[in-house]
């Protein structure tokens, strides 16, 4: 095992940077992760209302990003 210990240290190094890359380009292609939207995050409970280019109005900005919501601006409908 002792032969084995300076070979899988750098694999593993590797295999957490590849992770973190992947985790990255991810979340800059708009998807929540490995599991894409909706995103699965706690948000608060306030009330501050955003409606977003999908027309929706979200109670909080919170919200409306876990639905991967686009184009959001503060207000609600009829604001």
């Amino acid at each position: 095992m002792k032969r084995l210990l300076p070979f899988l240290k750098p694999i593993a190094l590797l295999a957490a940077i590849a992770a973190v890359c992947f985790a990255a380009d991810a979340l800059a292609k708009g998807g929540g992760g490995l599991g894409g939207c909706p995103r699965d995050i706690q948000c608060p409970m306030v009330y501050d209302p955003v409606t977003c280019d999908n027309g929706v109005t979200y109670s909080n900005a919170c919200v409306a990003f876990a639905a991967c919501a686009t184009g959001c601006t503060e207000g609600g409908a009829g604001s």
